[in-house]
């Protein structure tokens, strides 16, 4: 039984980081046999499950080619279920997450899509719909609802742990034929050079942060300077406005400057890595703060962004001419203070791992510029958006590892990461078990002869 449920969570894993974003609302009407699909055939709370949902997500995966080999309706139907009880649950204990986290997500997502249909207008059709907005506003609900699911999966599950010994007992469990496979990658090294920020353009947002807070503190309406001001796309429309709590999940400098005022009251301008704001105090309920944000960061010139693009051609010159190593440049250009020290060594910010499965880069403009690179050299300057700032890299491969079964010793990192995952799901499987019973629970009766992993049918 637990290999069963072992088996159906890595279906559920799949589903919330491959599928869910293209899948949650497509609309069907009929069968070519006249069955009616787009009915409502599971619940979880006052979460929906419709057919069209199963069947588009069962044909998502089946024009896979990394598709997982031993998949049935039954099991797709299972998981949607599953993403259901944890989304709910995650709304229930009020899960927020941050909007320039989904901004960032959606940004990643659109990218992708436009590389695969040639424009943005192609990515709309592709979707079915009528403009952008109305595809960003579909999107932006899928995603906010996965990152959701994601903190509060992690959050169920944040106390697991695994020790090397119970790794090697995981791989020694493993027969010859399920060892994993670890696909070709490689190790790199950057040089970030990044456009200065002048003393002037950050005093020039904080004043008029300033000057805002006494408009507002004057008798305007701090939310009419949300429209007309803020660069937090994610809560513009309802006026900057958040609920927030001590456990919410939000910077510490934001969570400082709300607990600290009182009602009615505008903070003073404050940094954080998303750039500089001021919190309007609306109202507190309990443990609950409703606040207001404005969100400006300060821009480089368009003098200092062209300065940091000729400086990024002539580090790249220097090192091929061999009038400096990668290294010394590291130590010299990069601006990226946390891997500085270590010559720009480069660490999966995921898994914390020195290796990048070359399949597992999502970032196409990084993918072209490095994947036909050599062990030592250097890629084209790459130029790429952070935050709405300008950013230029120069990667280095130091190591080029080819696709092979995992090794316990050479790929210990990938295969902690894969036990780990594996006792996580353990721990999850337990937790829905348990939800299971204090959650309300509709089955459609098509699909309550499946035989699931869990007892969705009493």
């Amino acid at each position: 039984m637990k290999n069963n449920k072992n088996k159906h969570m890595k279906i559920l894993h799949y589903f919330l980081f491959t599928i869910l974003l293209c899948t949650m609302q497509t609309t069907w009407s009929q069968t070519s046999d006249n069955k009616r699909i787009d009915g409502i055939v599971g619940m979880v709370g006052d979460k929906i499950v419709l057919e069209s949902d199963v069947q588009k997500s069962l044909l998502d995966i089946m024009s896979r080619k990394d598709r997982p080999m031993d998949f049935d309706e039954c099991m797709v139907y299972g998981s949607l279920m599953e993403s259901k009880l944890f989304l709910y649950h995650a709304e229930l204990d009020s899960i927020q997450v941050m909007p320039e986290m989904v901004e960032q997500n959606l940004q990643a997502q659109l990218d992708q899509a436009v590389q695969a249909t040639g424009s943005i207008d192609g990515v709309v059709k592709f979707y079915g719909k009528s403009s952008f907005e109305e595809l960003s506003k579909y999107l932006k609900e899928i995603i906010e609802n996965n990152l959701k699911i994601s903190q509060y999966q992690n959050t169920v599950a944040t106390s697991v742990e695994i020790t090397p010994e119970e790794v090697r007992q995981f791989f020694n469990s493993l027969p010859e034929e399920e060892l994993p496979i670890i696909g070709d990658q490689m190790e790199l090294a950057e040089i970030l050079i990044e456009p200065e920020i002048s003393e002037g353009q950050v005093q020039k947002v904080i004043d008029q942060l300033n000057q805002i807070k006494k408009e507002v503190e004057d008798g305007s309406s701090f939310s009419s300077k949300v429209y007309l001001y803020t660069e937090d796309p994610g809560s513009v429309k309802s006026g900057g406005l958040y609920s927030i709590d001590k456990n919410s999940d939000f910077v510490k400098e934001f969570k400082d400057a709300t607990f600290s005022l009182k009602e009615g009251q505008v903070s003073e301008p404050f940094k954080t890595d998303y750039g500089y704001h001021i919190v309007y105090l609306e109202k507190i309920r309990g443990e609950k703060y409703d606040v207001r944000h404005i969100l400006i960061s300060p821009k480089p010139t368009a003098e200092a962004i062209q300065e940091a693009r000729n400086l990024a051609d002539e580090v790249r010159m220097k090192i091929l001419n061999n009038e400096m190593t990668f290294e010394e440049a590291v130590m010299k250009y990069s601006t990226n203070k946390t891997n500085k020290n270590s010559n720009g060594i480069m660490m999966h910010p995921s898994t914390g791992d020195t290796r990048f499965e070359l399949n597992s880069i999502t970032d196409r403009n990084l993918y072209n510029s490095i994947y036909n690179l050599k062990k030592g050299e250097i890629s084209p300057v790459i130029a790429y958006n952070y935050k709405d700032n300008a950013r230029y890299q120069i990667i280095k491969v130091l190591d080029k590892i080819d696709s092979h079964k995992a090794d316990f010793s050479k790929d210990f990192v990938a295969i902690q990461r894969i036990a780990l995952d594996n006792k996580k799901r353990d721990k999850l499987g337990e937790w829905i078990d348990k939800k299971i019973g204090q959650t309300y629970i509709f089955v459609d009766d098509q699909y309550k002869n499946c035989k699931f992993s869990n007892s969705w049918v009493q």
